[in-house]
């Protein structure tokens, strides 16, 4: 889990008060086949609106060799829970990443 927290403690007067927490829990497995699962969120809250945005991630990803570069083939399909004050909302969301290099 990464988490930190943000807020203002300082400054102009005119500007809005921020206090925004962010968290990314993840869990993957990797099999000796170079193949992988992984489900992970990059949840925020915002602690003056009382506002929380939870997208969820799955993803499947296979690291292949060019030449001797590693490159990692990856899919994520997504989904985004929204909260407001009135409750929660699933909106469709939905992302696709291929052939995203993995330089390491």
């Amino acid at each position: 889990m990464l988490a930190n927290h943000i807020w203002s403690f300082a400054g102009e007067d005119d500007r809005p008060d921020i206090s925004n927490t962010f968290m990314q829990p993840f869990v993957a497995c990797t099999w000796p086949s170079a193949w992988a699962v992984s489900v992970q969120s990059e949840s925020s809250y915002n602690c003056q609106t009382d506002q929380w945005s939870i997208p969820v991630n799955l993803g499947v990803s296979k690291l292949v060799k060019l030449g001797k570069l590693p490159v990692s083939l990856q899919c994520l399909v997504g989904r985004i829970v929204r909260h407001r004050a009135g409750g929660f909302s699933l909106p469709a969301a939905g992302q696709h990443r291929a052939a995203e290099a993995a330089f390491g």
